[in-house]
């Protein structure tokens, strides 16, 4: 008998078709209309919140692969990772840019490039285990 990941996102989720759909069609919304927005799961821990997201952003991918929606950039953070909240700018640089910088830097360089505008592709923010 093959041992499971218990990281792994499963195949599917039942009975989470709706929350799947609602999330899907905000992200979605976003990337046809170039709009920003924020959207803010919550509830009790194990109850699918993750895994369904990270299957919406799976078939977000698929949907840019066939050309259906426009191209983005996903970062993903995970608060209970992070001992100090600065520490956000340094891992968002490094997703966006592959480069390693110190916070107080990667947040003076995430502010000239967002101030700039000089963003190619829309951002998809995921943060996770938001204390």
């Amino acid at each position: 008998m093959k041992k499971k990941d218990i990281n792994s996102v499963p195949d599917s989720l039942p009975c989470r078709e709706s929350e799947y759909q609602n999330i899907f069609n905000f992200i979605e919304d976003k990337l046809n209309h170039n709009t920003g927005g924020c959207l803010y799961i919550s509830g009790v821990p194990g109850t699918g919140k993750t895994a369904t997201t990270q299957e919406v952003i799976a078939a977000l991918r698929k949907e840019v692969e066939e050309d259906n929606l426009p191209k983005f950039k996903y970062i993903e953070l995970n608060g209970m990772r992070m001992t100090r909240p600065k520490q956000a700018y340094a891992a968002i640089w490094s997703q966006l840019t592959g480069e390693k910088r110190t916070a107080d830097h990667a947040s003076e360089l995430l502010e000239e490039k967002f101030e700039s505008r000089r963003m190619k592709e829309p951002i998809l923010m995921l943060v996770d285990e938001l204390g």
